[in-house]
């Protein structure tokens, strides 16, 4: 369930790209560069990150299944309650920062 170790971030903007404009990241090891076989894609809109959620979970990529699933940019969050602090108190709803990402986790069959 995790990535490929050769699969790159370009390869996977490829394949996200049919849902929408996106970017993609793979995580990677700060001393020896080596992929940690995990990845960040994020969608500029909402619905194409939640379309490619429910389409693009356990597929495989590279000859490996992946797990995609939901995660939020601490960053964003910590920059949006500093420059807007009533922003903590509203309601939760889903946050336009959010973006599916590959996870290293398991599947669960």
């Amino acid at each position: 369930c995790k990535l490929n170790p050769i699969t790159r971030s370009a390869d996977l903007e490829i394949i996200f790209s049919r849902f929408g404009k996106c970017s993609a990241r793979v995580i990677r090891n700060a001393h020896t560069g080596e992929s940690l076989c995990y990845a960040f894609i994020e969608f500029e809109r909402v619905e194409d990150c939640e379309r490619a959620y429910f389409k693009m979970d356990c597929c495989l990529i590279d000859e490996h299944r992946v797990r995609v699933d939901f995660s939020q940019s601490v960053s964003r969050l910590y920059s949006s309650a500093v420059s807007e602090p009533t922003s903590l108190n509203a309601h939760p709803k889903r946050n336009p920062s959010s973006h599916p990402h590959i996870s290293s986790t398991s599947v669960d069959h």
